[in-house]
């Protein structure tokens, strides 16, 4: 899918959540910053969807469908999905999908451990 050039607008915060100017990902039209909740003061991963950067109708009419799949899944290996969110700042529409935080310590640690059970259960 391809982006537009003219398209990264900033926000500081969504909702109820602050950003905290972390990036921890991106992509052709979105990005995923580490946020903080105002009053729980929770970590959380928002993938930040630029729909104005989204230039092909058929993407654009299936935003919706991967939080509706996230919704349903619940596995130790795949980041929960909060929340979505809809905001629309001077710079065109975002959707935005709150997923639990995790960090890069805890995914090596996970990892391991998971990979060394999958060894003793299926020896190759």
């Amino acid at each position: 899918m391809k982006a537009s050039n003219a398209c990264r607008g900033e926000l500081s915060c969504i909702g109820n959540y602050s950003l905290t100017g972390r990036r921890l990902g991106r992509g052709h039209f979105a990005r995923v910053e580490e946020a903080t909740h105002r009053l729980l003061a929770k970590k959380v991963a928002i993938k930040i969807i630029d729909v104005s950067c989204i230039e092909e109708e058929y993407a654009r009419r299936h935003l919706h469908r991967e939080p509706r799949v996230m919704a349903r899944l619940r596995h130790p290996c795949i980041a929960a999905l909060y929340e979505t969110l809809t905001v629309t700042p001077p710079r065109g529409p975002r959707l935005m999908h709150l997923h639990r935080y995790i960090d890069r310590l805890h995914i090596i640690i996970y990892l391991h451990i998971n990979t060394q059970v999958l060894r003793c259960t299926y020896p190759h």
